[in-house]
């Protein structure tokens, strides 16, 4: 079950997903290790969307490495006490925004200013999906029905861990992301 959650992450991922082809991202998923991808097609709805916003792409490995950092932290003070930790309390210290969990106010990363490329919430919690989906951060996914009759699936997220040796990792792997230019 654990696997078919993950695989649900996935799919969800790439509807959100809003600015790498749709096209690139399917032939990415099929691909074996070494087959050469075509470029982005230029004609599904994230082309386009590219084409049409003022968006770039930037490495953000800086900003994962940030991210990892965070998701540590966090971890370690819920765990303190008996919390879980979900994607919305990384995200909110993250980006210095009010706190659902108000110890989390007092890590010292929380008030940290630092130069970083990924600044929305929207942003860092596209930037924590894909450090979920590349397997540097480790999660539970419960998949659960709110209403036992009911056809609605629903899940919650709780981050569990993150991979030993995750900065190093985050350094020999590609980490442009589309971001919208700040006006």
């Amino acid at each position: 079950m654990a696997k078919a959650c993950e695989k649900i992450f996935e799919v969800v991922h790439f509807c959100e997903e809003q600015y790498i082809c749709r096209e690139y991202m399917l032939a990415k998923y099929f691909s074996w290790n070494g087959d050469t991808l075509n470029p982005p097609c230029g004609h599904c709805n994230n082309c386009l969307r590219v084409q049409n916003e003022s968006v770039h792409r930037v490495d953000v490995k800086s900003d994962a490495i940030r991210m990892i950092e965070v998701v540590e932290e966090v971890m370690n003070k819920l765990h303190e006490s008996n919390k879980i930790t979900t994607p919305k309390d990384v995200v909110q210290v993250y980006c210095n925004l009010k706190c659902d969990n108000e110890e989390l106010t007092s890590l010292k990363i929380y008030g940290e200013k630092q130069k970083k490329l990924v600044q929305t919430k929207a942003d860092a919690l596209h930037l924590l999906d894909l450090l979920i989906i590349r397997e540097m951060v480790k999660v539970m996914i419960n998949l659960y029905r709110p209403n036992p009759n009911g056809n609605v699936l629903q899940t919650n997220i709780h981050i569990v861990g993150i991979v030993e040796g995750g900065s190093a990792l985050i350094m020999v792997e590609n980490w442009e992301i589309y971001l919208r230019s700040r006006k």
